[in-house]
């Protein structure tokens, strides 16, 4: 990778650690919501704030390594790679908090495949992809079996597989506009 390159890949990482930090905000925000109206458990509650403190604590990390000039490329994608990894472990963490296959916060995986993009590879985009369907995978599944009175099995099977297919469905879209970016 050339000096200018590792540069625009620096500049990209910095705006995406930014646009993380509203995302903690607004996280933080909805925690606050779900405390005011009582629409989870006071134990949730705890354990929602203690994952956006990590979110929050990992995105500052991130971005206050990646204000330093004059690094390697090597160091740029270790920290992408270490924001993608987050992303998904939080949301993760936020599907089984939020009541496993019957959780709206499938669409937090959304994060992680599209912040991969920004290393120009598609290899990255689908281990993102990847990556996030098996901690889906699992995050939904331990929920089902921890609390097994909540759905079907055929329809936590069914959950399963459109959501997934749905992660690499989206990788795919996000590949085709980089490559054609790339062609123009």
């Amino acid at each position: 990778m050339t000096k200018k390159a590792a540069r625009l890949l620096q500049a990209r990482l910095l705006g995406v650690t930014r646009a993380h930090f509203w995302y903690a905000g607004f996280f933080a925000i909805a925690i606050v919501v779900y405390d005011a109206t009582h629409l989870v458990p006071r134990e949730n509650i705890a354990q929602r704030w203690m994952a956006a403190v990590v979110l929050l604590i990992a995105s500052t990390v991130v971005w206050y390594l990646v204000r330093a000039a004059d690094r390697p490329d090597s160091f740029y994608v270790a920290l992408v790679n270490a924001l993608v990894i987050t992303d998904i472990l939080f949301a993760g963490v936020m599907i089984y908090l939020d009541r496993g296959m019957a959780s709206r916060n499938v669409a937090l995986f959304a994060i992680p495949i599209t912040v991969s993009a920004i290393l120009n590879s598609r290899s990255a985009i689908f281990a993102a992809a990847a990556m996030s369907t098996a901690v889906y995978v699992f995050a939904a599944t331990k929920y089902f079996y921890d609390y097994f009175n909540e759905g079907y099995k055929a329809e936590l099977y069914a959950v399963l597989f459109f959501y997934s297919a749905s992660f690499f469905v989206l990788a795919g879209i996000v590949w085709a506009i980089m490559r054609y970016q790339k062609l123009s």
